[in-house]
């Protein structure tokens, strides 16, 4: 009787707590690379409305100069934090990755074996977990393709100013930048998986082959 308690507290409580701390780790990572993002999305707002006058007076200039470094700065900011959050969670969303891949192989293997209206309720709570393992590896892919996509864009962005009506030291500052720019943000889970939308279809791929194989042994 006392291991019955036991079990029923672990799975009331113990069971409850691990979901909780995993939904949130989640999304956690799905906030942080969200807020580079939607700080992406800004910075490109404003390079493609750089403050260029063509009477180039000297206040114009120096205001032209302080605006653009600081949306150096900002970049070098942004850069820096998608590094250091890819640098926190890369090795845990590559771990999920790979289990995620083999538990979805897991519960298709188990679907295709049981009957859907023999077992209701098993079904049901399969598809449920079948969904949570795809969530868990959609977030981080999804967000992370974010923002490489938005970082492609700040290249366009700065050609989309009035950039031919600068001298041509700034013009060549400018250019500077956008060769620097025109490599993407792309964040590693350790060093295998890409945070993208690619890698995930991959692992839906390689989880299905590996489901394959696993059927025609069976």
């Amino acid at each position: 009787m006392n291991n019955y308690y036991i079990i029923f507290a672990y799975q009331m409580i113990g069971m409850m707590g691990h979901c909780l701390l995993n939904v949130s780790a989640d999304v956690n990572i799905a906030l942080l690379l969200s807020t580079a993002g939607k700080q992406l999305d800004l910075l490109s707002y404003e390079l493609a409305r750089l403050p260029v006058n063509p009477t180039g007076t000297n206040i114009e200039k120096s205001y032209y100069k302080r605006k653009f470094e600081e949306h150096i700065q900002q970049y070098n900011r942004i850069y820096d934090f998608a590094r250091e959050t890819e640098k926190q969670v890369s090795w845990s969303v590559f771990s999920q990755i790979c289990a995620s891949g083999v538990t979805i192989c897991a519960i298709i293997f188990r679907l295709s074996a049981i009957s859907l209206f023999d077992n209701v309720s098993s079904t049901i709570s399969m598809y449920f977990y079948l969904m949570s393992m795809l969530t868990q590896i959609f977030l981080p892919c999804y967000f992370g393709n974010d923002v490489t996509l938005k970082s492609q864009k700040l290249t366009n962005a700065m050609y989309t100013s009035d950039w031919y009506q600068l001298a041509l030291r700034e013009r060549k500052d400018l250019k500077m930048m956008m060769i620097r720019t025109s490599e993407p943000i792309r964040l590693k889970a350790g060093n295998f998986f890409n945070f993208n939308l690619t890698d995930f279809t991959s692992t839906l791929n390689r989880s299905y082959s590996l489901y394959a194989v696993i059927n025609r042994r069976k």
